[in-house]
């Protein structure tokens, strides 16, 4: 099997055990600290450059 196959099903087995974990009751802890209709923007300032890791499964 190719490398980046096996990849991509790791990261959709990560993903399906995410969302698993807050089917039912939700996320008990962001639902008690976060509001509902709250927004945010956010800004990341660096004093060098460097490398975001993740983006491909956020």
């Amino acid at each position: 099997m190719d490398f980046l196959i096996k990849e991509n099903i790791l990261i959709d087995k990560i993903i399906e055990q995410a969302l698993l974990e807050d089917i039912g009751t939700g996320d008990i802890t962001s639902e008690s600290i976060v509001p509902s209709d709250l927004k945010a923007k956010g800004i990341i300032k660096t004093s060098e450059e460097g490398v975001v890791a993740g983006l491909d499964i956020a």
